[in-house]
């Protein structure tokens, strides 16, 4: 099979044991290779010693005063920014553990692009041996803003960088790693809401209206793009108490039809028991 999003260097990582993905040196690099840190022509001294320590060097030990020593006060910010990424991620073991501490204790100063990139290469790992382009492009969704439009009563989505210039089915190994069956909704009426997640903000604000009660109006129930049951094989896995209800998961697009999936959501939003060891 061919391979797929070459991009995110998932090729670059090694794979444990356990199935999660341990930072390499060449990974890291990845990042200096970005035009963001590339030093140009008019780079101080400072600037280009520290980008060629560093490539040499990715776990090399940074002190805040070589840093606050380069001259470009945006290559400062920069640099700041990617050492402390560099930190977070060498804190775990695994990126999978790296981004379960994210979404756990919150983003802080992580640069939205990082953050769709370990998401990306999560999933790279999550769909290794994947064939089905459907599958392949629908997992775009959770780290690639999407750009919605309606054509012929069906909703189409593209990649907004792109637009903007800038069954009997195997189940999916996401699926399975969570023990759970997800079901489409074409709507839902009087049903047990005793749970629910937004896929994204949008998503969570329709859910928060819909808990305190109040009705959507046309223009709010246009703007929902996926709806799906989720149920538990063992409710034991529950960590709330919900018995045997179902979760809902509700997906909307912004007012000016941004669609900006935000699988976290689903990490701390689950009423899942945190039995597991990350590693």
């Amino acid at each position: 099979m061919k391979d797929f999003w070459l991009s995110c260097g998932h090729h670059l990582l090694d794979r444990l044991d356990g199935g999660g993905l341990a930072i390499t040196d060449e990974f890291l690099k990845l990042y200096l290779a970005r035009p963001e840190l590339t030093p140009p022509p008019d780079a101080c001294m400072i600037e280009r010693t520290l980008h060629a320590a560093l490539l040499a060097e990715p776990r090399r030990p940074i002190s805040a005063a070589e840093v606050a020593s380069i001259a470009d006060a945006d290559a400062r910010e920069n640099y700041e920014l990617l050492l402390a990424w560099r930190d977070q991620l060498l804190k775990y073991p695994t990126i999978e553990a790296a981004y379960l501490a994210l979404a756990r204790q919150g983003m802080g100063k992580t640069p939205p692009l990082f953050l769709n990139q370990l998401v990306h290469v999560i999933l790279r790992n999550a769909l290794d041996g994947c064939d089905d382009p459907f599958v392949l492009r629908a997992a775009e969704l959770l780290f690639r803003a999407q750009r919605v439009t309606s054509h012929e009563g069906a909703l189409l989505a593209a990649d907004e960088e792109r637009v903007t210039g800038t069954s009997l089915a195997p189940m999916s190994p996401l699926v399975s790693m969570l023990e759970v069956a997800i079901e489409p909704l074409i709507e839902a009426n009087e049903v047990p809401f005793t749970w629910y997640v937004g896929l994204d903000a949008a998503g969570t604000k329709i859910g928060d209206a819909l808990w305190r009660g109040e009705a959507l109006d046309e223009a709010t129930r246009a703007r929902i793009v996926g709806l799906y049951r989720l149920t538990f094989f063992d409710p034991t896995l529950a960590g709330a108490t919900i018995g045997r209800d179902p979760v809902y998961l509700i997906l909307a697009m912004t007012p000016d039809q941004v669609l900006r999936m935000k699988p976290q959501n689903l990490v701390v939003g689950l009423p899942i028991r945190r039995l597991e060891t990350v590693s």
